[in-house]
């Protein structure tokens, strides 16, 4: 008996690797890990075999046709190709590997468009006419993920101090830091959040802006607006570059929190009311699925003899 080939869409984000399996219209396997349980050196050969092996324990005997790989980090071309260089290397199947917010727009049912993410961090990518890969942001915790929630926390906590040494009146959300960070002076956050440090653990505590911004506070408002403002910026630059079509936004922060969801939508309409904004609450990796799907609908990838 033949059965129709199998596909796989993979969505890697920076703290969890989900992937799902189907042949033509049945599920096959749907599994979330830990991305730390397998990416140790950015996508490296030894990774991509941890990947593969995974994969495999969740599917059984059967061999993908087309997998479709949405890689946080990897934010451009010459990244992509070499890490769809490397797993197809690795593991033997015909492999396609986007920006993990490329997804997004496939997961809507869409077919290109600007990718908003906003969850631990954030990054805004697009492709131009040429088909080249537009990011902007995306730099990392660290250094930057403004409107993502490493960045939240990271300018709730400044505004406060900042407040704090202006003798300003105490605002509601310097409370709920204190309560969250669970410490006794705001000015211990860095050393309490230099303890494991991630970006996980920073945004773990955006509900504490959240929260404060629910009783009030005007601060709270206040880092909610620049970071909005910040993630439109970063879409007004890939307008200027020649990106088109729909904005998608994905992610933590805007699938759960309606009021930033709603502060962006207020930027966004400042820069234009023209702008076809669409929340993506379908799972990035459905966007995965659909593009293998896609790919295997018309030919693409080479041929790999399957029965079942």
């Amino acid at each position: 008996m033949t059965y129709p080939p199998l596909v796989i869409g993979v969505d890697v984000g920076g703290t969890k690797t989900r992937w799902m399996a189907q042949r033509g219209k049945d599920s096959v396997v749907d599994q979330t890990v830990p991305t730390s349980s397998w990416r140790r050196e950015s996508y490296s050969a030894s990774d991509c075999f941890r990947l593969k092996a995974l994969i495999e324990s969740s599917i059984g005997y059967l061999q993908p046709r087309h997998v479709v790989i949405g890689a946080n980090g990897c934010n451009t071309d010459q990244r992509l190709l070499q890490c769809e260089e490397t797993f197809g290397k690795t593991t033997g199947w015909d492999i396609r590997v986007l920006n993990d917010a490329e997804l997004l727009p496939a997961a809507a049912g869409g077919d290109g468009g600007i990718a908003v993410i906003s969850g631990t961090g954030s990054i805004v990518v697009a492709r131009n006419t040429e088909g080249a890969l537009l990011t902007v942001g995306g730099w990392g915790w660290l250094l930057g993920d403004e409107g993502g929630g490493a960045g939240l926390v990271r300018a709730a906590i400044r505004s406060c101090l900042a407040a704090a040494e202006a003798r300003e009146h105490s605002d509601v959300l310097h409370e709920f830091l204190l309560k969250h960070l669970k410490i006794t002076d705001l000015r211990e956050a860095n050393e309490r959040l230099s303890i494991e440090p991630s970006a996980a653990m920073f945004a773990s505590h955006t509900i504490a802006l959240f929260d404060a911004i629910e009783q009030g506070s005007k601060l709270g408002v206040g880092v909610v607006r620049a970071q909005v403002a910040d993630l439109r910026d970063k879409v007004a630059s890939l307008l200027l570059q020649g990106a088109r079509g729909p904005v998608y936004l994905g992610g933590g922060i805007f699938e759960r929190l309606p009021y930033f969801y709603q502060a962006f939508i207020d930027a966004a309409n400042e820069l234009s009311s023209d702008l076809d904004i669409v929340l993506v609450a379908t799972p990035p990796v459905v966007g995965a699925l659909n593009i293998a799907s896609v790919r295997l609908a018309r030919g693409e990838g080479f041929e790999r003899a399957e029965s079942g």
